[in-house]
């Protein structure tokens, strides 16, 4: 079966079905919609043949479905029904995910990803060069992501390492804590892929 794959960038959306060597792209925009991809897709795709579709999309992805809208595109990617706008069995994963999907072979395989890539979203980019990956570099450059964070906090006066979303996770955890250490099987009301990662964490740890 041919698969449909879709690259959603701030720059252009690139298209490529499998056995194709070139792939075809079309403009995108800081509106674009589902429906305005779809329109787009089915413009340079409608004498191709392909039994499913497969897209990077430009934010967090969880069961095969965008947690949040994309920050430079448009809004109606969370909720939209891609397998009924396609016609066809959709896979969703996060853009950077299909990249090192796209790129791997055989084996073990260590995928970096630094940020955007270039030129996406027409917007400046750093190119990080260096002679081999070692764990010597590879510190270098967390180093060098946290100090661009801290200096980004001290020039704006706020605190880099304590943003919005750190607040929610300090109180989920303490939540989430007691259920990891109890002897006795926890009820659970939190959302099906934390449930599903403390039961995993409580099996490896020997309780029920």
């Amino acid at each position: 079966m041919k698969v449909l794959a879709i690259d959603i960038g701030g720059t252009y959306v690139k298209l490529l079905v499998t056995g194709q060597k070139e792939h075809s792209e079309f403009a995108s925009i800081p509106g674009l919609t589902p429906a305005m991809l779809l329109a787009g897709v089915r413009n340079l795709a409608k004498d191709w043949k392909y039994g499913a579709v497969s897209f990077g999309y430009p934010g967090p992805v969880c069961h095969n479905r965008p947690l949040a809208e994309p920050f430079n595109l448009g809004n109606g990617w969370v909720g939209f029904d891609y397998r009924a706008a396609f016609q066809r069995p959709v896979k969703i994963i996060n853009d950077a995910a299909m990249q090192g999907l796209g790129s791997y072979r055989r084996g073990r395989m260590l995928f970096l990803g630094l940020g955007t890539g270039l030129g996406s979203a027409n917007r400046p980019s750093n190119v990080i060069l260096a002679d081999r990956l070692t764990p010597e570099v590879l510190c270098q450059l967390v180093a060098l992501y946290e100090h661009s964070v801290f200096t980004q906090g001290a020039i704006w006066n706020v605190d880099s390492f304590d943003q919005w979303g750190v607040e929610p996770g300090k109180i989920l955890a303490q939540r989430i804590v007691p259920e990891l250490e109890s002897e006795k099987a926890p009820k659970l009301k939190h959302d099906s892929s934390t449930n599903s990662l403390i039961q995993r964490y409580r099996k490896m740890k020997g309780t029920k």
